[in-house]
């Protein structure tokens, strides 16, 4: 169940990312199945977009939703659906602030159930740890950084403690570790605000798959039933999101990502 909040957090890309542990209540209306975050509906596809640039690949669908229009993003692009095909897909409300009141943004997105046209990899099911925990990575500039949340939030604590009541903190040198910084302005805010440091690289795709690599180093010490590896990625980096998730599910993790990438420039941030 967490790894579905943990969806729907990755989804909600700015100004906050967050684990969240809601309950989840289901009620089965005729045509749907709806449940307190999320429902599933089923339509005909009006348009399909499917496009290929050598190896990358994109696929998106147009269908009837409440008579209006939407666009349903099949973001892992394992489908191959044509106009008049029926597709099933998750309308999902993610809780926002603005304008000085509480509101949601949806987001629609191909089922992961959904049948698809295509030969692809399906793993075993097997029930998941409802205590599993988030591992997190970030996909930027087509490469892949490790995001030590633990570690950060470690270090994230005292700055709080010592911004006092008022929850202003300036400090000089940059607090965080070999990939990030943490924004000492951020903690009046009551998140975390990861900056990543200059000039430093992640692992390039090519070497993903190398025993000795830290992606593969770091999944070696995690049991696929207690984790989930998460992805925040970024535009530039739809080949590193791709393969880091093909090696996490292969070894079998379940994986999530945010199903829209967020522009170069948006933060990272960790918070209630």
């Amino acid at each position: 169940m967490k790894t579905l909040c943990t969806l729907l957090v990755l989804l909600f890309v700015t100004p906050v990312l967050a684990a969240d542990s809601n309950s989840i209540s289901i009620t089965s209306p005729p045509s749907s199945t709806r449940t307190q975050n999320w429902t599933q509906v089923e339509a005909k596809v009006l348009k399909a977009y499917i496009v290929n640039d050598g190896n990358a690949v994109f696929r998106a669908y147009v269908a009837m939703w409440k008579d209006q229009e939407v666009v349903v993003s099949d973001m892992r692009a394992r489908s191959n659906l044509k106009e008049g095909d029926s597709i099933k897909f998750m309308v999902v409300r993610i809780p926002t602030h603005r304008d000085g009141q509480d509101s949601e943004v949806l987001a629609f997105m191909l089922s992961p159930e959904a049948d698809v046209k295509i030969p692809i990899f399906r793993p075993v099911p097997r029930a998941l740890n409802v205590q599993m925990e988030n591992v997190f990575f970030e996909c930027r500039g087509n490469e892949l950084f490790y995001v030590d949340k633990n570690g950060l939030e470690a270090l994230f604590k005292p700055m709080q403690a010592a911004a006092g009541p008022n929850g202003v903190l300036r400090q000089a040198n940059a607090v965080g570790d070999a990939n990030y910084t943490i924004d000492p302005m951020s903690v009046s805010l009551g998140v975390m605000r990861l900056n990543p440091r200059a000039g430093v690289h992640g692992q390039a795709v090519a070497d993903l798959a190398k025993p000795t690599g830290q992606y593969q180093e770091i999944l070696k010490q995690l049991d696929p039933k207690k984790f989930t590896i998460s992805f925040i990625h970024r535009e530039d980096s739809a080949e590193v999101l791709q393969r880091a998730q093909q090696i996490a599910e292969a070894a079998g993790f379940t994986t999530v990502a945010n199903p829209k990438p967020l522009p170069k420039d948006n933060p990272i941030m960790f918070g209630k």
